[in-house]
């Protein structure tokens, strides 16, 4: 078994890849921008196209400028910014930009639904505080 993994995270403002050995430890790393659109006030929107595009290129770069062939990699983890929303058809694909979770257009709503279940304790229930961000993962 290779000791060679590929980390990725991809970013609010970009996608970061490194080439990891597990025995010397970092190799090579790869940095792709990806451009924040916000387009009004509050609005923090990314387009997945660009994160796709930033996850293939940063990896061929790992592989390119260290001569690692791809059979070599023997694992690929990945992180990324939570949460975003990302609506999508029936087929995957995306319908919009994504919306990030810095997005902030919606406190309005958030600031009803914080007094409307002000008498529900939303943290013990399910894991999280009521923020913008609450369409992050929670526990149960």
């Amino acid at each position: 078994m290779t000791g060679l993994t590929i980390g990725i995270d991809i970013g609010t403002t970009g996608t970061k890849a490194v080439l990891f050995d597990t025995t010397r430890g970092i190799i090579a790393a790869a940095t792709r921008e990806t451009v924040l659109h916000s387009t009004g006030p509050g609005f923090a929107e990314a387009d997945t196209a660009a994160w796709y595009t930033g996850v293939v290129e940063s990896i061929r770069e790992l592989l390119c400028t260290t001569g690692i062939a791809p059979g070599d990699v023997g694992a690929v983890a990945t992180s990324g910014m939570v949460p975003a929303v990302i609506p999508v058809d029936a087929d995957g694909n995306p319908l919009r930009r994504a919306i990030l979770q810095n997005d902030a257009r919606a406190h309005r709503e958030v600031a009803q639904l914080a007094q409307a279940l002000s008498d529900v304790d939303l943290v013990a229930m399910t894991g999280s505080a009521l923020t913008q961000q609450s369409v992050a993962p929670t526990t149960v």
